[in-house]
């Protein structure tokens, strides 16, 4: 069937798998089939965001939750709108995260979510909000934006975070502008 026009983006794996955001569904093509992430349990939703932890297991932001799929099984990990995920940081993911039910979310929480054994646990981060996308720098620094600003914070910050504090990040203020997304270059 056609669905050329549900494509949202397209992401490769470490092994050169191809990962394909559609308005209803993840699809992946593996050099030789496509395989649909529907047909593991994924909810009829929009993803939103796609990242690759370690293992190599591939995490989907969607209107319906943060989902992982990982050696042919996907588990939903934390409920609510995720309209960006990515890697922190070996065994964390970081995660703009909404309240179920509400549409997309204007603003997102930050959520660290990292592994304790075999078991992924999710952290919300205080005082920190992300308006628009979490993005990955070449130097693994990872950048956001925010009301009228922009974060940035390392992998090691997210690993040494500890709750009850602030996540270490540099703010960088833009007065009288409204920020959506960041990107660093070389």
């Amino acid at each position: 069937s056609d669905w050329s026009s549900d494509v949202c983006s397209s992401d490769l794996d470490h092994i050169g798998r191809l990962w394909v955001r559609t308005t209803s569904d993840v699809a992946c093509f593996d050099g030789s089939r496509f395989f649909y992430l529907r047909n593991y349990g994924f909810p009829d939703t929009e993803a939103r965001s796609i990242a690759e932890d370690d293992d190599g297991a591939i995490w989907i932001g969607s209107s319906l939750g943060l989902h992982r799929f990982w050696k042919g099984k996907l588990v939903r990990i934390q409920e609510g709108v995720v309209p960006s995920v990515v890697r922190g940081a070996p065994g964390i993911i970081l995660a703009a995260i909404g309240p179920p039910g509400k549409g997309l979310p204007g603003a997102a929480d930050l959520y660290r979510i990292h592994r304790e054994g075999s078991v992924w646990r999710s952290e919300k981060l205080p005082d920190l909000q992300v308006v628009g996308t979490l993005s990955i720098g070449h130097d693994q620094s990872i950048t956001f934006a925010g009301q009228h600003s922009w974060f940035e914070t390392s992998a090691e910050a997210t690993t040494n975070w500890k709750a009850g504090t602030r996540l270490q990040t540099t703010d960088r203020t833009l007065p009288g502008m409204n920020v959506e997304q960041v990107f660093r270059d070389q």
